[in-house]
């Protein structure tokens, strides 16, 4: 049995996976912004540190039907950028 406080669903992939394998998004101030210690109020999704994941939130616009915005569609060059780095 997994612990479920500490693992995370993916929006694009709907994987379950430990949180701190996920990156999370989050609203503040009405900018979207990666929540890299999970303290962040608000609306959050998490996605996988995996550039399909990406990908597919992309192309299906996921991250922002998830948190309930419209046309930030650099969130997801963000989230590359964020893979890409570490």
């Amino acid at each position: 049995m997994r612990n479920q406080a500490f693992t995370r669903q993916c929006c694009a992939c709907r994987c379950h996976k430990n949180k701190n394998e996920l990156i999370r998004l989050t609203i503040q101030d009405e900018i979207v912004v990666i929540d890299r210690e999970f303290k962040m109020e608000g609306r959050g999704v998490y996605i996988c540190k995996d550039l399909n994941c990406v990908k597919i939130a992309k192309k299906k616009n996921i991250i922002n039907r998830a948190l309930k915005i419209n046309n930030n569609l650099d969130i997801y060059d963000i989230v590359i950028k964020e893979i890409t780095n570490e």
